[in-house]
């Protein structure tokens, strides 16, 4: 069964960290007076807080997985099958994004050197065959992702998909899931040292400390699995609720997205429960949920991957080549080349790649005499990012 609805709330979530990286590189000021409390106590809030869209990708990833693991043939070869999958979805065009990447940084070194303050972190070294490498190798080992800072996220979606297997069959018995990924996080995140580090991204400085900040994540991606695992239980439930007390939900729900707090654990916990609650009030559809239907939604959900992968290697590009032009104008020329290169990206390489994985799983089912579940079903789940 497929949900529009989140497909919506995902491309939102990604223009949300575009619009916030804007904000970041100074592209979109924020007013001081009455406009700062606008944006820092409404739901405008949401789209200068690009963590709280990241943490709302982990849960939807967990639900994503979920279902398109249903029905999927148990052992070493459906892990496989599964992994491959995922390594086409995300890996591929990752990889592909880097290498445009860093031939655009090359091609563009003679240009003005970008602004000073976070921008400055964008496309910060040369980029090398070195440095290209050791962004390839990201799922196995820490890297200074200064060719595409998102990838952080991406980091952390790539290892946890390949053990998200281990935490479908955990949740047999939920307490043990929930123990588990709890036990997890506590150590990952006195392990990656982020209490120490300035972690946004929070990707640690070793390779170590990378591996623990992953742990730190997982149980986001199980409150997705075991939203999943219930969605019907949830759906009957909140289709039935009074309209003042779904009301109240879609207030809690909200805010706690664009809650005012530091990025510390607690507001990452407070972010991850507003997402779970979001993602139930959808489910049902109807209400509200009926409103993520409306054009552009759809298409923004669909590039949403595309769009997360492709906007800070524009605006990298558009802030070297027009250095000195008017913000205002920067700034639209930012959007509009992030939604097209996002456009371009999802049909040239994002779909294809998703096509392969889905031609590679179908074809070692044939091999082995499986028919397997239908991929087409979950295919347009498998869009994470963010992913997810």
């Amino acid at each position: 069964m497929r949900y529009p609805a989140l497909d919506a709330l995902r491309g939102i979530a990604a223009f949300a960290v575009v619009t916030h990286h804007a904000v970041l590189a100074g592209l979109l000021p924020v007013p001081p007076g009455a406009w700062t409390t606008l944006s820092r106590y409404t739901p405008l809030h949401l789209f200068v807080n690009g963590r709280a869209s990241v943490i709302l990708f982990f849960v939807l990833s967990g639900f994503v997985l979920t279902m398109s693991l249903e029905g999927e043939r148990p052992g070493l070869d459906g892990w496989l099958r599964f992994a491959g999958r995922r390594l086409c979805r995300i890996y591929l065009p990752y990889a592909v994004a880097i290498l445009v990447t860093a031939s655009l940084s090359a091609a563009t070194t003679s240009r003005a050197p970008l602004p000073g303050g976070w921008a400055a972190r964008l496309w910060s070294q040369p980029a090398t065959p070195d440095l290209v490498a050791r962004h390839l190798l990201m799922p196995i080992a820490w890297a200074d992702l200064t060719l595409d800072r998102v990838a952080w996220s991406l980091v952390h979606e790539i290892r946890i998909s390949f053990l998200f297997p281990l935490l479908l069959a955990a949740a047999r018995a939920p307490v043990l899931l929930v123990a588990g990924c709890l036990a997890a996080s506590a150590l990952g995140y006195a392990g990656s040292d982020c209490a120490s580090l300035a972690c946004l991204p929070y990707n640690g400085s070793t390779t170590l400390q990378s591996f623990a900040a992953t742990m730190f994540f997982v149980p986001f991606f199980a409150v997705g699995l075991l939203l999943a695992r219930h969605r019907a239980r949830i759906a009957r439930v909140v289709g039935q609720a009074p309209p003042a007390i779904l009301a109240a939900a879609w207030i809690v729900a909200i805010y706690g997205l664009i809650a005012p707090f530091k990025f510390e654990i607690l507001p990452d916990v407070g972010v991850g429960a507003a997402a779970a609650l979001l993602l139930s009030l959808v489910l049902p559809g109807g209400g509200p949920a009926r409103l993520l239907d409306t054009p552009p939604l759809p298409w923004l959900g669909r590039v949403s991957f595309s769009l997360y992968l492709c906007h800070l290697p524009v605006l990298a590009l558009v802030l070297r080549i027009a250095a000195g032009a008017d913000r205002s104008a920067t700034l639209g020329l930012f959007l509009l080349l992030s939604l097209l290169a996002a456009a371009v990206f999802h049909r040239l390489v994002e779909a294809p790649c998703v096509g392969l994985g889905r031609r590679l799983a179908t074809g070692r089912d044939r091999r082995i005499g499986y028919a397997g579940p239908k991929v087409e079903k979950t295919l347009a789940w498998t869009r994470c990012r963010p992913a997810d």
